[in-house]
């Protein structure tokens, strides 16, 4: 590993809330000792646990910090863990997906729980939406036909003298049911990704940085995860300019990117044809990125190095791939490292979200799974 690489591990870890454990949990927790649960007229506890009734009318939420974002952040969860669930084919960035939401939801209900503030109900999805109607609605299928061949009642080119159309064969049945499902999958993914677009819209973003320190770097990281998701979906949204983080969180980032501008140099000179060709695909987004990460840190950045030790065993697929890896893996820790201190600057709020996402778009051929909290541990 690049030995620079080993010394922003190191920080990241010092410095990165563990999800809820410094900052969310500790914070709400303590602002909500006397909350015990009260019986309701109507028999139902209200407090810690209580799912709202959609009839009931809405009641006041606890004077908590962030409450009101907390109980977004959990219902737009919720839409996204239907949204993944709605997705036919399950396997990669579907059920990944369906993954970090449950993972979010989990982690976001258990806050407001401790905190004592009522669950929002459960949402639905629109009775029509695009994905629901991919995934509710499908072309009657024929009669099987008995075996693979074709069953006709005559004539030619699937036609009887009669004018009757002849049966379509069983394996013509699978090809078609088959193009059909795929036909569903991508309209299920695209909205899919369609809904993880509404969290990091300049609005969404700007909302987000209004959140309290204790808070902020939670939901900054669900709001990349979600931007993250989209460009994965290839429905990446239209960044804006770069314009925070700026001075030392700034800096703070590059100690992480520019090692790794420098180590996929080096891999992808040591390698040829398809591999050489995955090497040299995050260099120009990290490039894009340490350019005006440089220019936001100003004065805080240090003057960026000739070079950086490598580890002895690139010679081999497995050493450059594991030296990819690390060079991934400190990304997320080290940009969500200061987003707790973005209150109140929409700027470097969206932007570290735009970061995250970033990361996960160029990081998705090494299999790096995007999870709820990117960069952050969630409690067990």
């Amino acid at each position: 590993m690049i030995a620079t690489m080993r010394a922003v591990n190191q920080i990241s870890r010092r410095s990165v809330l563990g999800l809820c454990g410094v900052g969310v949990l500790t914070l709400v927790g303590a602002c909500t000792e006397d909350t015990g649960s009260t019986q309701d007229p109507d028999g139902g506890a209200s407090g810690t646990g209580r799912t709202a009734n959609p009839s009931d009318p809405p009641a006041p939420l606890p004077d908590v910090p962030d409450a009101a974002l907390l109980t977004a952040a959990l219902d737009r969860a919720r839409v996204m863990v239907l949204r993944a669930e709605a997705v036919e084919d399950q396997d990669g960035i579907a059920g990944e997906a369906l993954t970090a939401h449950t993972e979010q939801v989990r982690v976001l209900e258990g806050i407001l729980e401790d905190a004592g503030i009522p669950l929002p109900p459960e949402p639905e999805l629109p009775a029509e939406t695009p994905g629901d109607d991919a995934g509710a609605t499908t072309t009657q299928t024929p009669p099987a036909a008995p075996d693979d061949a074709a069953s006709t009642s005559g004539g030619a080119d699937g036609e009887a003298g009669d004018g009757v159309t002849r049966t379509e064969s069983a394996k013509e049945r699978r090809e078609r049911e088959e193009q059909e499902r795929a036909a569903r999958v991508e309209t299920q993914l695209q909205a899919l990704a369609d809904e993880a677009l509404q969290d990091v819209t300049p609005e969404a973003l700007a909302e987000v940085s209004t959140a309290s320190s204790a808070n902020l770097a939670l939901l900054t990281a669900i709001a990349g995860q979600r931007g993250g998701l989209a460009m994965r979906l290839r429905s990446g949204p239209d960044w804006p300019e770069l314009a925070g983080p700026t001075g030392e969180a700034a800096a703070a980032v590059l100690e992480a990117f520019r090692p790794a501008i420098y180590g996929f140099e080096v891999l992808a000179a040591r390698s040829s044809g398809d591999y050489r060709t995955k090497y040299e695909r995050p260099l120009g987004p990290l490039r894009r990125l340490t350019r005006s990460l440089t220019e936001l840190a100003g004065d805080a950045a240090t003057p960026a190095p000739l070079g950086y030790g490598l580890p002895d065993d690139l010679d081999t697929p497995q050493g450059r791939t594991a030296l990819a890896e690390g060079l991934l893996g400190v990304m997320w820790p080290t940009i969500i490292g200061s987003a707790g201190e973005h209150t109140g600057d929409p700027d470097a709020t969206a932007g570290t979200v735009r970061l995250i996402a970033e990361v996960a778009a160029f990081a998705w051929p090494w299999d790096v799974e995007l999870p709820g909290f990117p960069g952050m541990d969630a409690p067990a």
